[in-house]
C-alpha cells in the first residue's frame, strides 16, 4: 500500500536496475514507469520514453534470450550500466547503485520498495510464506534428541548417528566432516547467489523438525517438532530447487565425530505456526520491529551493518520506540564488544552468555525460531529458514529459560565494574554534600 502510495505521489519512477545480469551484459536493462514523457539518463546517454511501463535494454534479443520476456527499448549507443555502480535517473526520480546500495556483483536486480531500494539475486526462488494450523513440541537444547533413519535432512554440515535418506548440505563450510561424504545421497550445495546453504530441518511424510543447530546438540539452541502435510510439501519442494545448485564432491573433510547432549526441556503446543525461507520471505525484521511490550533476541553474535536504511538495529530501535523492554542475550565468545557498548547507549539490555548458538526472537507473545544468525548474511544472503509460533505459552517457555541463565565471566565483570564506579560516584558526591553542609 505505501509502495503503491509513494508511486501515485511521485508519477514517474525507476522500478529496477540490472547493471550485470548473469554472463549476459546484453541483457543489462532498466524498467520504470512514466505518467508522460520523461528522460532517463546515466549521465552519459539518455532514453526519451512516453506514458507507460517500459524495460530499456542494452540489447532487445539479448535481453528475450536471457529472461524470457520482451523489452520496448533499446539504449543507445552511449547509454551503459556500469558494473562499479552509476547513477541512473529518471526525470528527477534518481537511484545510485554501488553508493546507496553498496553490494555489486553478477546477477543483482536493484528494485525499489515500500522503504526504499532492496536486491535480489535473479537466480533467487520465490517461496511464499506458508501458515498452518499444527501440534507440536519446543525443545531447548542442550538435548539427547536424535532422530531415526530415513529422513531427508538439510544442514549446513552434518555428523549425526542416523542415517538420512538424501542429505543436503554446504559444499564450503569451513569445517566438513568426513561423515558427509560416507552418505550414499548426499547434494553438495554451492551457489554465486547464496552465501551459504544454512538451514537446518528433516522432513520424514509429514513430520517436520526445524532446528538452529547442525544436529549436534551440546549447547544452547531450539528444536521445533510438529506434523504438517502443507509446510513438509513446501520444505521438500525448496530442496528440489535448491539441486540444482549441487556441486561436486568436496575432496577434503575433517574428523568430528559426534558429540550427545544432555538433559533437555520440552514444551507442548497447539497454535499457528508460519515458515519462512529467507532470503524469498522473510518476516524477521518486521517481528522484531512489531514489538510493543517485550523484545527478546538470542543469538550467538549479532551484526548491526546493513546494506541500506531500514535494517536489524533500525528493527529493534522501532521496537523500543513503541515501548518494548528489548532484552538481547548474545555469546560470550563471540559477541562483538562495539555491538555491545551500542546496543547498551541506546539503553538495551544486553546478556553476555557461554554455549549459546540457538537464534530465537520472542516479540511480545509470538515464538520464531531460525536457522539464520542475526547479521546480513542469516537475514539476507543466505539460505535459511525459520519458523514463527503464535503462542504465548512458548514464548513465556523461551523466556524463562533464557533469563535463568547466569552471565558470563566476562558480563559479570563489567557489570561489578560499573557497580563500583556508580558506588565510587555516589559516595563522593555524599561527601561533597557533607562538606557543604
Amino acid at each position: 500500500m505505501k509502495l503503491v502510495l509513494l508511486m501515485l505521489l511521485m508519477a514517474t519512477y525507476l522500478l529496477e536496475v540490472c547493471p550485470n545480469p548473469y554472463g549476459d551484459d546484453g541483457a543489462e536493462y532498466v524498467k520504470f514507469y512514466c505518467d508522460s514523457d520523461c528522460l532517463l539518463t546515466d549521465g552519459e546517454g539518455e532514453i526519451v520514453a512516453g506514458a507507460g511501463e517500459h524495460i530499456a535494454a542494452k540489447n532487445l534479443s539479448e535481453f528475450r534470450r536471457h529472461f524470457k520476456t520482451d523489452a520496448d527499448i533499446e539504449f543507445p549507443r552511449n547509454f551503459a550500466l556500469s558494473n562499479r555502480g552509476e547513477k541512473i535517473c529518471l526525470n528527477n526520480d534518481c537511484f545510485y547503485y554501488g553508493r546507496d546500495i553498496k553490494i555489486l556483483d553478477d546477477g543483482l536486480v536493484y528494485y525499489r520498495t515500500e522503504s526504499g531500494w532492496d536486491f535480489r539475486y535473479e537466480d533467487w526462488s520465490n517461496f511464499s510464506c506458508v501458515t498452518d494450523k499444527v501440534r507440536g513440541r519446543l525443545i531447548i537444547t542442550p538435548s539427547e534428541y536424535t532422530l531415526d533413519d530415513g529422513w531427508v535432512i538439510a544442514s549446513y554440515t552434518f555428523s549425526a548417528p542416523f542415517e538420512p535418506a538424501k542429505l543436503y548440505v554446504d559444499a564450503n563450510p569451513p569445517y566438513l566432516p568426513c561423515r558427509e561424504l560416507e552418505i550414499p545421497t548426499t547434494y553438495f550445495l554451492s551457489a554465486n547467489s547464496y552465501r551459504n546453504f544454512h538451514y537446518k530441518f528433516a522432513v520424514k511424510g509429514d513430520r517436520i523438525v526445524l532446528t538452529t543447530e547442525n544436529w549436534i546438540f551440546t549447547k544452547k539452541g531450539y528444536i521445533v517438532e510438529l506434523e504438517s502435510e502443507n509446510i513438509s510439501r513446501v520444505l521438500l519442494n525448496l530442496l528440489v530447487n535448491d539441486e540444482r545448485y549441487a556441486s561436486s564432491k568436496p575432496e577434503y573433510c575433517s574428523a568430528w565425530k559426534y558429540r550427545n547432549g544432555y538433559g533437555g526441556k520440552s514444551a507442548e503446543f497447539s497454535a499457528n505456526v508460519t515458515l519462512f525461507i529467507v532470503p524469498d520471505c522473510n518476516p524477521v525484521l518486521n517481528f522484531i520491529s512489531s514489538a510493543h511490550d517485550r523484545l527478546y533476541i538470542i543469538a550467538p553474535y549479532m551484526s548491526l551493518d546493513w546494506y541500506s536504511s531500514g535494517g536489524l538495529f533500525d528493527s529493534i530501535k522501532k521496537a523500543a520506540e513503541n515501548g518494548a523492554e528489548v532484552s538481547i542475550f548474545l555469546d560470550s565468545k563471540y559477541a562483538d564488544k562495539d555491538v555491545v557498548e551500542t546496543l547498551r547507549r541506546e539503553g538495551m539490555k544486553v546478556r553476555l552468555i557461554e554455549g549459546l548458538h540457538g537464534k530465537a526472537i520472542v516479540s511480545d507473545d509470538r515464538l520464531l525460531i531460525t536457522s539464520a544468525n542475526m547479521n546480513m548474511y542469516g537475514l539476507k544472503l543466505n539460505r535459511e529458514v525459520g519458523i514463527i509460533i503464535d503462542s504465548e505459552k512458548l514464548a513465556d517457555f523461551v523466556v524463562e529459560d533464557i533469563e535463568q541463565e547466569r552471565g558470563s565471566a566476562l558480563d559479570l565483570t563489567v557489570t561489578f565494574i560499573a557497580f563500583l564506579i556508580s558506588l565510587a560516584i555516589f559516595i563522593k558526591y555524599r561527601r561533597k554534600t557533607k562538606d557543604k553542609l
